[in-house]
């Protein structure tokens, strides 16, 4: 039940949700996030997460998500 609750919530989104693998691979992505990188969703999960952004992004993304598997912390803004 959480989970349907959860995907629903994420899917009614307007905000940009990536789930990222600890080798820098999507395992989810909403549906917003996908139309705004126009691609549809099954090509962007499991691929790099790298090549939806400009390098510059995704090298600062990358340092981010580093940062977040290595401590467990969320990242604070």
């Amino acid at each position: 039940m959480r989970v349907k609750f959860y995907r629903t919530l994420a899917e009614s989104s307007t905000d940009l949700i990536f789930v990222i693998d600890r080798d820098d691979r999507v395992e989810y992505v909403n549906s917003f996030a996908s139309a705004l990188v126009n691609k549809p969703v099954d090509q962007i999960i499991g691929g790099p997460r790298a090549s939806l952004f400009p390098p510059e992004v995704a090298r600062n993304q990358k340092k981010a998500l580093e940062k977040v598997f290595e401590t467990g912390a969320p990242l604070k803004e």
